[in-house]
């Protein structure tokens, strides 16, 4: 096994804008088919359903105010916000 440790590619990981996941749930709400909306996008399919998923948490982030083209929400950023709101 160690043999093909080093011919394996690795995969950059790709981060999906809050915008684009607030699109891509408007979609599915709106009773588009995840295989219809992996087409168009060019995600994976496990992507869009982890997006589904998460769909509370990620409405949830964009209702506190996080920008729309912000790709990694940290606790550092929630933490910041709330302390300037206290």
């Amino acid at each position: 096994m160690s043999g093909t440790k080093g011919t394996r590619k690795q995969l950059k990981r790709k981060f999906i804008s809050l915008k684009d996941k607030i699109q891509i749930l408007n979609r599915l709400e709106g009773g588009e088919k995840i295989s219809s909306v992996v087409n168009s996008i060019n995600l994976n399919e496990s992507t869009i359903r982890t997006v589904k998923k998460n769909a509370e948490r990620i409405r949830k982030t964009m209702a506190d105010g996080c920008p729309l083209g912000a790709k990694r929400v940290t606790i550092f950023l929630v933490l910041l916000k709330n302390s300037f709101l206290v």
